[in-house]
């Protein structure tokens, strides 16, 4: 019986250790880099940006609250898929974006930009995706609406003063990796410095 058992026994661990391997092995640089390009667009496509070559008139009309609110899942959508995509509140974005713009006028946000300030792999799944946690450091463009040339003039760029860092979970759907889920894990400063696990907000 034990003559039978070891090789049983020897094959669980060999595969108890490949498993190991596969689990925790670190992304290569071009899969890392691929999955940073992913998070970045997964969280500048969560914001609202109004094109500086339009007009804006506020308040915004019923159907241009919902054009924005389609054309803004429609983004998303190239960087998430699943739980992340669908939770997503793009009504509510938009709702935010236009008190923002009506409260600032005649200043708005043009454009959305980041960067990775803070960057942890945590693990692989064995169907395939990746747990990463991740501080992404937003920039974002504003203008002056002119309303004589009646166009938004003027830019120029902000930066956030810190990055939250959320738990990602992503997967490679063939043509390009996607955000599957997301939550928040903690704070870090402007170029990835004094991480804090569990605070809610930088």
């Amino acid at each position: 019986m034990r003559r039978v058992l070891r090789p049983a026994i020897a094959g669980l661990v060999v595969v108890a250790v490949a498993v190991a391997v596969i689990v925790w092995l670190p992304l290569d640089a071009n899969v890392e880099a691929d999955v940073k390009e992913a998070l970045v667009g997964f969280e500048t496509a969560r914001e609202v940006a109004w094109p500086a070559s339009e007009p804006i008139h506020l308040p915004l009309s019923d159907v241009r609250r919902a054009s924005l609110a389609h054309d803004l899942r429609s983004g998303l959508a190239r960087y998430a898929t699943g739980d992340a995509l669908a939770e997503f509140d793009a009504r509510g974005a938009v709702l935010a974006f236009a008190s923002s713009a009506a409260e600032n006028r005649p200043w708005v946000v043009t454009k959305w930009a980041g960067e990775v300030v803070w960057f942890d792999f945590v693990r692989q799944t064995l169907r395939g995706a990746v747990i990463v946690r991740a501080g992404v450091r937003r920039a974002h463009q504003v203008g002056r609406m002119d309303a004589d040339r009646q166009r938004i003039v003027a830019l120029r760029w902000g930066r956030d003063n810190g990055a939250d860092i959320y738990e990602y979970t992503l997967r490679d759907t063939g043509d390009a990796w996607k955000v599957v889920t997301v939550k928040h894990w903690g704070v870090c400063g402007p170029n990835g410095e004094d991480v804090v696990e569990g605070r809610e907000s930088f």
